[in-house]
């Protein structure tokens, strides 16, 4: 989002979507916000990883939350996204 407005300026990402390997925590998902995406593909959740840190916290209530009308799909290439996670992260150590 940072390279792409910085080449194409702020106005670029108004309307776009935005494809991620895992859930946005919320400071990434209120940057999406004020950049104005419109569509969001998200491939695993911290929920399918057990993850406690962010309470109950889902990028749908979020949404609810600060009125942040997104356009939605979730579990694209699930079993991958969660599988690179684990290797990535430490969420390995949650189950």
């Amino acid at each position: 989002m940072r390279r792409a407005t910085r080449d194409r300026g702020a106005d670029s990402l108004v309307g776009a979507t935005v494809y991620s390997t895992m859930e946005p925590c919320p400071m990434c998902a209120g940057a999406m916000k004020l950049a104005r995406l419109a569509r969001l593909v998200l491939g695993t959740r911290h929920a399918t990883l057990q993850r406690t840190d962010l309470g109950r916290y889902s990028i749908e209530r979020f949404c609810e939350l600060t009125g942040y009308d997104l356009g939605l799909t979730i579990g694209v290439r699930e079993a991958e996204c969660t599988a690179l996670r684990r290797r990535w992260g430490k969420d390995h150590l949650l189950r």
